[in-house]
């Protein structure tokens, strides 16, 4: 009901706004287990257009006395803007998750909770292996923009190594096509990277010369 003093108004409205924010959020996570997912289910979440990351199976994690938990995935969509609890549950619900979804405050806490990238005492799991639908990215939910482009750096020279890559046009061809992620990487850091690509084709031709 309205109130004749403006000042009352506002304020009325400020507790209303804080009260609908505090059941909103842009993240919400759910847990679902290998046996209970249903076949397709990563392609039927990325059919929803949501953002989401999904961890690696946590087949590796034990409880506080030591006994193996039941292998699960840790699921996190993320939304364009904050939205309630029964957007989330309608969303996981398309895989047959019936719990109450539980709300991320913090995206890229539970980003690196995904392959317990804090958690020291527990297993360690690669994010290499994070999923990401509908064009969500593991790295820059989860790493701050220089921890991220390190990390891509790491990647893109373990690919120039383990595929023998001397061509920086090559590199670029395949990152456009296969590795779009790395684009952008490999644009700001040509030098470091044509170093490394020269470095590595006089390794391979010293190499050559001595077996010849």
């Amino acid at each position: 009901m309205p109130f004749k003093d403006p000042e009352k108004q506002k304020e009325a409205n400020r507790k209303y706004n804080e009260k609908r924010k505090g059941t909103r959020s842009r993240g919400w996570a759910c847990i679902i287990y290998p046996e209970s997912a249903p076949e397709n289910w990563t392609e039927t979440l990325n059919g929803a257009h949501i953002e989401t990351l999904i961890s690696p199976l946590h087949d590796k994690d034990v409880t506080a006395e030591g006994s193996p938990k039941k292998p699960h995935y840790h699921v996190l969509g993320l939304w364009p803007q904050p939205v309630p609890a029964a957007a989330a549950a309608e969303y996981f619900g398309l895989i047959g998750v019936t719990a109450p979804p539980e709300m991320v405050k913090n995206s890229k806490g539970y980003a690196r909770y995904l392959v317990h990238m804090d958690d020291h005492d527990k297993h360690r799991y690669s994010e290499h292996d994070v999923t990401a639908l509908a064009g969500a990215d593991w790295y820059s939910v989860a790493l701050d923009e220089g921890e991220a482009v390190n990390a891509y750096l790491d990647e893109i020279e373990s690919f120039i190594d383990d595929n023998s890559c001397i061509s920086y046009r090559a590199l670029c061809g395949y990152a456009r096509e296969c590795r779009p992620e790395w684009t952008e990487v490999i644009r700001h850091n040509t030098i470091h990277l044509m170093a490394y690509i020269k470095s590595f084709e006089w390794e391979i031709k010293m190499e050559s010369l001595k077996n010849s």
